[in-house]
């Protein structure tokens, strides 16, 4: 169901923004000019991205205008697109236009390309996670005149940020805090920089349908070790088929001379249209179901009941995200039937596939050294049953692994590490390892398709 939009203002607005971005008289500010500026925000970026198959566009007009440079225009083209849930990938070009008294000359800037990776890896925790590279090809204006900024740096630059999101949910109602760290690494001899980018979004907090925006945006020389600071805020507004205006300011800090802000406006499209403008109708949350552990199967020999100590590790844990795991361990057949009656629960059967106990490796230096390592690997399948008792809802191969060292031998007779015996001590410490390591790999997996399963 989309929502209705009965009145004629909002297309009004979005022709009278055009006109304005079109006409916008530069502003006085002092920036440095060509800095990609292609964030989510401007430098900041979210730790989320288009749907799969979205395109996401984004035009930016911005202005100065210096006593050594004269009036410099900025016009920016800005395209997403969403490979998948957690990969998307970037394009934006700038247009520049410069006019100092008599000299004058416009035409593009360089194209920056990016990559962005993010994702939710606490499902039940609001923290998104993401790593954004991009790259500056030097595709600007070449021709270069006295008294006139070069449009291309003629280098390939690189920059990477670290993306970290926190979210606050209350209803529809959503706060989020960004952290972006991050290098800029330009090509030639240009000095290179760590970055640094703060940024805040409420989103169906302000009335009129504004979300705004704002961040700190820092930079500091690894040459010369001096700083760079710039505060951006802004609003904007969905309006009609996808479209969007953006309305902000832009100020460099850390500066001598008092400087005027700057004035950005911008339009934003979506397409295919995102959930934004759909009524979307959420699902009651399922709670988490039980988890019943049939006897375990052993195909292998197991003399020191390695079985068993798996059995207890499942007693003893229960994997818990937001929400805790009631975890049944039937020793015997049609043991807890009273207490699985009454809640619904998957069934988990693992097989003891292989157990490689006491494997000595290690590196070795004929008639000098020999650093050997003792290992215990245990190997099994696990086969998640849903609640139906028939369906298979996963099924895994996995491995518990242990090891310790087992000391260094200094001119020693053989160099060969397999000629190290592993003490019985050791061994039996790596089997309680590589057993608890498995059952934590086994609940872990299950819980999450479990979870996976019940709320999609």
């Amino acid at each position: 169901m989309r929502n209705s939009h009965s009145n004629s203002w909002p297309r009004l607005a979005a022709l009278g923004a055009l006109w304005v971005i079109c006409s916008v008289a530069p502003a006085r500010a002092q920036m440095p000019w060509l800095e990609p500026e292609d964030g989510d925000l401007l430098h900041v970026s979210t730790a989320e991205g288009p749907e799969q198959g979205q395109f996401q566009a984004r035009a930016l007009r911005t202005g100065e205008t210096t006593a050594a440079n004269g009036t410099l225009l900025l016009n920016r083209a800005q395209v997403r697109y969403g490979l998948s849930r957690w990969v998307s990938l970037g394009f934006s070009i700038p247009y520049l236009a410069q006019q100092d008294g008599l000299l004058e000359k416009s035409g593009l800037g360089d194209t920056n390309l990016s990559l962005k990776i993010h994702g939710r890896p606490y499902g039940d925790l609001p923290i998104r996670v993401g790593l954004r590279q991009s790259i500056s090809l030097p595709t600007g204006f070449e021709q270069e005149s006295d008294g006139l900024l070069p449009f291309t740096s003629r280098q390939y630059d690189y920059s990477a940020q670290g993306i970290f999101q926190y979210d606050a949910l209350t209803g529809a109602r959503r706060l989020s805090a960004y952290l972006n760290p991050g290098v800029l690494l330009p090509g030639g001899d240009v000095d290179s920089y760590a970055t640094a980018g703060f940024g805040l979004s409420l989103q169906r907090i302000l009335p009129f349908g504004l979300a705004a925006h704002g961040e700190y945006y820092t930079r500091w020389s690894l040459v010369t070790k001096e700083f760079d600071a710039e505060a951006f805020v802004s609003v904007n507004r969905e309006l009609f088929w996808g479209l969007g205006v953006d309305i902000g300011a832009k100020r460099k800090l850390l500066q001598e001379e008092v400087v005027d802000p700057e004035l950005h406006l911008g339009l934003t499209f979506d397409w295919p249209r995102s959930g934004g403008d759909v009524l979307e109708v959420r699902t009651p949350k399922v709670s988490r179901a039980a988890l019943l552990v049939l006897p375990l199967e052993i195909k292998t020999a197991d003399p020191h009941g390695c079985a068993g100590v798996i059995a207890e590790e499942f007693r003893a844990r229960a994997h818990s995200g937001g929400q805790p795991l009631t975890v049944f361990v039937r020793a015997v057949p049609g043991e807890h039937l009273d207490a699985l009656g009454t809640v619904r629960h998957y069934e988990l059967a693992v097989r003891i596939l292989a157990i490689e106990e006491g494997a000595v490796e290690g590196h070795s230096i004929p008639l000098l050294l020999r650093a050997a390592r003792g290992h215990t690997r245990i190997t099994a399948q696990m086969e998640l049953i849903s609640p139906d008792g028939y369906s298979v809802a996963h099924r895994e191969v996995l491995t518990g692994h242990a090891s310790r060292g087992l000391g260094f031998d200094l001119a020693p007779a053989s160099t060969s590490v397999e000629a190290k015996i592993t003490p019985d001590e050791v061994k039996a410490a790596l089997r309680l390892s590589a057993a608890r390591d498995l059952a934590e790999q086994i609940l872990r997996s299950a819980v999450t398709a479990m979870d996976k399963r019940d709320n999609p």
